[in-house]
């Protein structure tokens, strides 16, 4: 018994089969049929590993060709087809499995899927609003406002920012202050801005002086000790008073006007003044003592000239002669006794 082609051959298409069988005197008879091969072995097929992708400025991934990235083989096609689902191209917005088919001539296929995730990794975009120049209150503060509705801001993939303000609306501050604003979008993205906030103090401080005062001078004293109520201003802020002219409090005030003036200055240069005078007036009469009466004689001619007799006085005052006047004059001349 014979067999075309013979047993162990590999045979790579549809082939006819002969089998014929001989007897002892050689006498032979053949008969055939056809043998029809198919594929049935499906391709081999191995997938991208999952990847991680990222959104454009629109919130927008294009799907670009896996294919490359993916290794197919088959038994007896040598280049299967390869597809893609979504193909290549497609614009996806969200997380997405990726599958490969891989077809061979016979249609057997395989196919093989990945993940595909997609990140936003951009920021928001803010437009912050520039430094502002505030004014302190009564009370030296001022009171923030929300500045999270003076901005504008975007993002390319969420429409519910979160926006936070610190420090926060309605916080009270007295000093220069960085508001910063803070946006995030849902994937934790997040973007600052910085609002510089100076304050300024435009509020003089107040402050109020006593009445003038008129005074006799002390007892034999050329003024007075005079105390009174030190002036001290006040401020919405931080300020300090100093006299500025004149005598402090429980001063020995000389006789005559002295002018106090007090000053009140705060930490912006705002200041006020005020004055007041303090009139000592002398009372005190000098004292004096004459000399004894005396006897002169008169001139060849029956005059008397008078000489200066003021150096013959006995006299003080409190604060001191000013002048000494003698009648008649000196170097006056007379002809009869006087006083």
């Amino acid at each position: 018994i014979g067999q075309t082609p013979s047993p162990g051959i590999f045979l790579i298409s549809d082939t006819l089969i002969t089998i014929t069988v001989t007897d002892f005197f050689n006498n032979s008879s053949s008969c055939s049929f056809n043998l029809n091969l198919f594929d049935s072995i499906k391709p081999l097929l191995i997938c991208p590993l999952d990847a991680t992708e990222y959104y454009d400025s629109n919130c927008e991934f294009i799907i670009p060709n896996y294919i490359l990235s993916t290794n197919s083989s088959d038994n007896c096609d040598g280049n299967p087809m390869l597809t893609q689902s979504p193909v290549s191209g497609t614009v996806i917005y969200n997380d997405t499995v990726i599958t490969i088919t891989s077809y061979d001539n016979s249609g057997n296929f395989s196919t093989c899927s990945f993940n595909l995730t997609i990140l936003d990794s951009i920021n928001p975009t803010v437009n912050c609003i520039p430094s502002q120049t505030l004014y302190l209150d009564t009370a030296c503060s001022y009171l923030l406002p929300n500045y999270m509705d003076s901005i504008t801001t975007s993002d390319n993939c969420d429409t519910n920012l979160v926006i936070t303000q610190f420090p926060i609306a309605g916080s009270i501050i007295n000093s220069d202050t960085i508001v910063i604003i803070s946006i995030s979008d849902s994937s934790g993205n997040n973007t600052t801005c910085e609002i510089p906030i100076f304050l300024l103090d435009t509020i003089n401080p107040v402050i109020n002086c006593p009445n003038n005062t008129v005074i006799d001078n002390d007892s034999l004293q050329c003024g007075a000790i005079f105390s009174y109520s030190t002036p001290f201003g006040i401020d919405n802020c931080l300020s300090t008073t100093t006299l500025t002219s004149g005598l402090p409090d429980s001063s020995f005030f000389p006789v005559g006007v002295t002018t106090n003036v007090y000053r009140v200055t705060d930490t912006a240069g705002n200041f006020s003044t005020c004055s007041f005078y303090v009139l000592v007036n002398d009372v005190e009469l000098p004292t004096l003592t004459c000399p004894s009466d005396t006897v002169e004689p008169y001139d060849q001619n029956c005059e008397f000239t008078v000489p200066d007799y003021s150096n013959l006085l006995i006299y003080s005052d409190n604060c001191g002669i000013e002048t000494i006047t003698q009648t008649p004059d000196y170097l006056d001349t007379i002809y009869s006794d006087f006083t």
